[in-house]
């Protein structure tokens, strides 16, 4: 007997699956992170905003912020914040 082979989608979904009964069954607990900028550090650089792949994060007044919905939370911002406003947040 040979088994089919999976195509990488399936693969995915048996995954996804398997870690979602993980955490139905208490086994782990879902973590969840967000990029934020602290707004009383944020100078208004600009790093943040040219490092963005999703084109997510915009002037707001005398800061910056991040639309949450587009963010991938990729990092590329925290990473060219010069003062450290942008932060990875985990909860």
């Amino acid at each position: 007997m040979s088994e089919e082979k999976k195509t990488p989608e399936q693969e995915a979904a048996e995954l996804n699956s398997q870690q979602l009964e993980g955490v139905a069954g208490g086994k782990a607990e879902p973590t969840r992170t967000e990029c934020i900028i602290d707004a009383t550090l944020c100078t208004c650089c600009g790093k943040c905003v040219f490092v963005c792949p999703k084109k997510c994060i915009s002037r707001y007044g005398d800061t910056y912020v991040i639309n949450k919905v587009f963010c991938n939370n990729c990092g590329n911002c925290v990473k060219v914040c010069p003062v450290q406003a942008v932060k990875l947040v985990e909860f």
